[in-house]
This record gives C-alpha cells, sequence and structure tokens, in this order.
C-alpha cells in the first residue's frame, strides 16, 4: 500500500495518529526504524529526529530511498549499526514477520543508546490466528505476557504496555473463530483488521478507533487486536560487543 493510501485507510490512519502521541516525546535526536512500509511514520520522524531505518523488500527500499528517506536494505536479525547507536528503535507490526523475533530483540537492544526507548507493536489474541494472518506472511500473533517477557529476557524494562483496537475486536474475533476460514491469496486480505472499504465504511471506522484514541489516553483498554509495548534500555548497561 503506497503511503497516499495508507494516509487515508481507517486503519494505518488511526494507527498512525496513536503513534505520533505516544512516540513524541520519546523520539529522541536519533532513530530507527525496522520495516517502514510505504514511510507514514518515517516521514514524521525524520522531520524530527535524525532517522534511519532498515527494510527487507528492495524495491520498498528504493521507493522509501527515492523519497529521501535514509533506508537501507537489511534484517532486523542483524542491524548492520554499531552498539548504542541511536535513542529511539520503532517497530510497528514487524516483528511477527521474522522468524527469529528473539535476536531482533536483542539487536534493537544492543543499537539503542543507555537510557533509549524502543516502541514496539505487534497483533495478539493467538486464538483468532488464522489464513489473514497467513496472508500477510505473519508467522505469529503474541499475547501480551510474551511480548512483555521477550523484551525482559533481552534486558529491557518496561515502562508501560497498552492494548489497542479494542472496539472491534469482538466482531474479529467472531469472524475469526466462527466463520469459516476460506483460504486468501498471500498479501490480500478481507478482515476487518486492515481492509480497504468503500469511502463511508472506510470514514465510519477511522471514527471508531478516533474515538478509542481519544478515550484510551484516560481509559487502558481491556483487550485489542494490537499492543504497545514502551520498554526502555537501562541507563547503565555494559556490552560484550
Amino acid at each position: 500500500m503506497s503511503a497516499k493510501k495508507e494516509s487515508s485507510n481507517w486503519w494505518y490512519a488511526a494507527r498512525y495518529e496513536k503513534i505520533v502521541r505516544e512516540v513524541g516525546p520519546l523520539l529522541g535526536s536519533s532513530c530507527l526504524e525496522i520495516g517502514p512500509g510505504s514511510g507514514l511514520v518515517a516521514r514524521w520522524a525524520s522531520q524530527r529526529a535524525k532517522y534511519a531505518a532498515i527494510e527487507h523488500d528492495a524495491a520498498q527500499v528504493h521507493a522509501l530511498c527515492k523519497a529521501g528517506l535514509n533506508v537501507a536494505e537489511g534484517s532486523a536479525e542483524r542491524l548492520p549499526f554499531p552498539t548504542a547507536s541511536f535513542d529511539s528503535f520503532l517497530a510497528f507490526d514487524v516483528l511477527e514477520h521474522v522468524q527469529d523475533d528473539a535476536r531482533a530483540i536483542s539487536e534493537a537492544f544492543r543499537v539503542l543508546k543507555p537510557g533509549g526507548y524502543a516502541i514496539i507493536s505487534v497483533p495478539v489474541c493467538k486464538a483468532i490466528f488464522s489464513s489473514h494472518d497467513i496472508s500477510v506472511s505473519h508467522k505469529r500473533r503474541y499475547e501480551r505476557e510474551e511480548i512483555i517477557a521477550k523484551l525482559k529476557s533481552a534486558g529491557f524494562t518496561i515502562e508501560r504496555g497498552f492494548f489497542w483496537n479494542a472496539i472491534l475486536f469482538p466482531a474479529v474475533y467472531a469472524r475469526r473463530r466462527f466463520l469459516p476460514d476460506a483460504p486468501q491469496p498471500k498479501g490480500q486480505s478481507d478482515a476487518p483488521e486492515v481492509f480497504s472499504p468503500p469511502p463511508a465504511l472506510n470514514m465510519l471506522l477511522l471514527a471508531i478507533l478516533r474515538f478509542e484514541n481519544f478515550i484510551s489516553q484516560w481509559l487502558q483498554m481491556p483487550f485489542g487486536l494490537s499492543y504497545f509495548v514502551i520498554a526502555r534500555k537501562p541507563s547503565a548497561v555494559s556490552h560484550r560487543n
């Protein structure tokens, strides 16, 4: 999906607004993003910090570099940066695509400066893993406790975490659990997590998620289709490498 389409799609637009609100104060002066996609977050972050990104898709790297963004082809499991290089690390709906997610988290810890922040989002609720996940190349969905445990195992301390896309969770859960799970072409999905609806429905879904974004400033969602974690590398860390 192009940056223009992402910026108007209900799911991407609402997620972007949530990210900007949560990440803005934590970005620091240097930032690394893994899997920038079409570059919606990248364009925002690059105006506020010294920005770099790693993307596995060569065509996407070319398009983002052409747009003036500092993006290199590579793997989250082997980051081509020195230890303690960045103030913040961003990975939004990326770790579920990575074969060795624990290695990727360890690499994030390594390249962060002491005191730096990792802001990560992942799809949650293993019970609804379905053909939708397979079609978009998900290797897994997580449970909240699982992603927190993996971050702690790498050395991070957890500042806070929160569910997102809670209002639509019951409908998606029912669809995935109780209706036939028809195979879908790879890279495509009609799932109500991310699909591109007609304009009127798109605006309605965007309004629902914007309402959730608003009330979540005071009310923590008890469940959701995604989980965000803000983790921090301790200020005093000794590295072997």
